[in-house]
Order: C-alpha cells, then structure tokens, then sequence
C-alpha cells in the first residue's frame, strides 16, 4: 500500500497533489524544479527482499520504453526508486481521457476512423522496435487540448508485471480489452494489441463493449470463446464494410487478425471513405430527383380545362375541343428516359469514386508495406554484418589463444629439457 505521498519528495519531483489509481499503481502530480515543469508520477511501493538484477531489468525496460519518440505516444520522461518506492516519470496531460468521451452512445463515423488511425499509427511505430503495449484501453489513450490522441502507460503493462515480483502485487491486465491469448496466458505479439485496439473501435463505434458480464474470469471466457457481437445490432448506421474491419480485428486466432495495426486502420478508412462517397452519391441522387418533379407535373397542368357553353357539342360544324389534362405520352417517354441516364451516370460517378479511394488506399498500403520490408532487410543485413564482425572477433579470439598455448607447451618442453 501506497502511503499519501502529497509533500514528500521522490528524488527531484515534488508530489503535489494526487490523480488516480492504476492497478497497483498511484499517480501523483509533481513538480520538477529542475525543469520546472509539472509531471505525472506513476508510484508503486517496493518489496525491502528485492533481487537487484530484477531492479536492473526494471531499468533496462522503462529505458527502452523512454526511448519511443511518436507525436501519439505518451513520453517517458524518467523512472527511478528509493528505499520504499518505484516510480515513473511521464508527462501531465490535465485534459482528460478517450474514457471521459464514451458515454455509452457511439461516436461520430470520422472521430472513430481518426482515432484509430492515430493509435494504430503509435501502435504501429512501437512494435517496429519490438515493443508490445499489453494494455490498450480507453483510459490509457489521451486526449490533448486539440483533440490528439496520446497512448500512455506504452509497454509499462511488462514494467508492471515486472514491478509486481519486487512487490508481491497482482492484478495486471484489464480483462474486458485482453486478446484471447492474453486470456490464456500465452506470450504475446504486436496482434495481441492489434485486438484491444478492435475492442476499443467497437466500443466507439456502438457506444459499448463487446462482451460484458458480472466477473472478470467470465470476460476472459468470453474473449476466449464466445463469437463477437456484430457491432450493427447495437449501431444500424454502421456501414456494413466497417463492421467487417473491426470483426476481423477481432478474431480469436491472430492469424486471421491484420497483420499490423496499420493494415487495420488503411482498411477502416478505406471502407469509410468508400461508404462515405456511396451515401453522398445516394443523396445526392434523390436531390435531383426531387427537383426534377415540378417540371413532371406541368405536362399535366399546364392550364385549366375550358368549359364550353351549353349544346356547343350539338351546334353544326362545331371542332371538338381538345382535353387539356391528357398527358403527353412523348414528353413522358423523354423524361423517363432522362431520368434513366441521370441515375446511369450518377450510379457509373459513385462507383468511379469508390474505385479511386480504394486505388488511392492500395497504393498508400502497398508503399507503407514496401517501406517496412526495406526497413526490415536493411535490419536483417546490419544484424548479419554485426554477426559476422562477432565471428570473426571470436576467430581471432581463437587464433591467438591456440598460439598462446603453443607458446606455452614449447616453453614447458624447453623447461623440461633444461632440467634433464
């Protein structure tokens, strides 16, 4: 347990004032003179039988987690600890959380599809250094005070568990956005975000979770088993494409999940921008149709009937007037047929659109894809240069311990004959 820590120091940071609870952990908001700025603290007591090489892991770990540099992540500012106390340092985001915006409505189509994008894009960048969240939720995604999301606690979910053997605490994880592996207690990969990420759109786009229920051990069950509710039940005006994207995030084998959270945010916003364009097109359509009707009418209308005076029809050589309110069947036939290549060519504009979103989207993809793969060959040959600089160090290693030891044998031979 965590003492009230208001007016103490830790290290260089004063604590000021107290945030919330996390887990196992206490935020405090502190000041630090040195830069005289105020920061986040995130404080967990310390176990006094402590190993020292699990407080070097600590270290090693909350180093590599300062060390990610994206505008959508949280940053790191520091980590130490005293006689009593862990903590980390992050930086004080006072304007509130994704959490604080879910009221269990949904979002807006374009608020969904762009925060998303921009903790897929956090996501995305962290896994390409090898570092995994664990924890992604609504209370861990920050909003700024321009409305920019910034994932916190990134990768403090391992510093935690880690923590949590110096300090006997348990607990880890929120079981209503945990994978189906996480459920099991199975290591985890970049698809394991992938999947909390599904949950947290879902939650967005339908205003709650996909699974609820009294305990957290039936959650976990129901990550694990249960088929995931398609969001359309709960939110009819989700387009049926999207629904798509965020069931295939949320698929129980990481398989048949994206294979990055990039993957998944391209398919959501391609799949909305596609959507997007169709009901645009759709209105506009029954816009022009609407204003196309006055003009229909006055083939019918165009002037009231003329009576003739009584027993004109018996009066010789009388014409027959004409019946004004009998429609012209050509004129019809014309505005049929207008009508029928209006909506030919308005139906041929929409798909045109949909076609060069998707296109456009494709072709964002295959470059980002062709990008990854030249970040990660150019990885694969520094690692295999550096092996083989390792090698032959270790070669030369070799050569000289042999003629050191030839040396050696020659010298006790020589020995050996001079005492003879």
């Amino acid at each position: 347990m965590v003492e009230n820590l208001i007016g103490h120091n830790l290290g260089q940071y004063r604590v000021d004032a107290y945030i919330d609870r996390g887990g196992m952990a206490f935020v405090y908001k502190a000041f630090q003179p040195s830069m005289k700025r105020f920061v986040a603290l995130k404080v967990l007591p310390r176990d006094a039988d402590v190993d020292q090489r699990q407080i070097e892991r600590f270290r090693n770990e909350a180093s590599t987690i300062a060390n990610l540099e994206h505008p959508h992540i949280l940053p790191v500012f520091d980590f130490g600890e005293t006689q009593q106390y862990i903590y980390i340092v992050m930086r004080l985001v006072s304007s509130g959380t994704l959490q604080k915006l879910l009221r269990g409505v949904p979002l807006r189509l374009n608020q969904v599809q762009d925060m998303t994008s921009q903790i897929a894009d956090a996501l995305d960048y962290a896994h390409s250094k090898g570092v995994i969240h664990r924890d992604v939720k609504p209370s861990n995604i920050l909003i700024d005070e321009r409305g920019n999301c910034l994932l916190a606690d990134f990768g403090i979910s391992k510093i935690m568990q880690m923590a949590a053997r110096m300090t006997g605490a348990t607990g880890l994880g929120t079981p209503s956005y945990m994978s189906p592996e996480q459920a099991r207690g199975r290591p985890l990969d970049a698809r394991s975000d992938i999947y909390s990420l599904g949950v947290v759109t879902y939650q967005m786009a339908t205003g709650r979770l996909p699974f609820n229920s009294d305990t957290p051990y039936a959650v976990l069950r129901m990550h694990e088993e249960d088929p995931v509710p398609a969001p359309r039940l709960y939110n009819p005006n989700l387009p049926a494409e999207v629904e798509q994207v965020i069931l295939r995030t949320l698929a129980k084998s990481p398989l048949e999940r994206y294979a990055s959270a990039m993957d998944m945010a391209v398919a959501l916003k391609s799949t909305l921008q596609a959507s997007l364009a169709s009901s645009r097109a759709a209105g506009a359509s029954a816009t022009q149709s609407a204003s196309a009707e006055p003009a229909a009418t006055v083939v019918f209308s165009t002037e009231s009937a003329h009576e003739s005076p009584p027993g004109a029809d018996m009066l010789p050589n009388a014409q027959p007037q004409p019946n004004r309110n009998v429609p012209n069947v050509d004129m019809v036939d014309q505005i049929i047929d207008r009508r029928k290549m209006s909506y030919a060519e308005r139906r041929l504009e929409s798909a045109q659109a949909i076609s060069d979103v998707v296109a456009q989207d494709e072709a964002a993809l295959r470059k980002y894809r062709e990008r990854r793969e030249a970040e990660e060959r150019r990885r694969q040959m520094e690692e295999e240069a550096a092996y083989q600089a390792e090698q032959e160090r270790l070669q030369q290693k070799a050569i000289i311990i042999v003629i050191v030891l030839l040396v050696i044998v020659i010298l006790i031979g020589v020995l050996a004959l001079i005492m003879r």
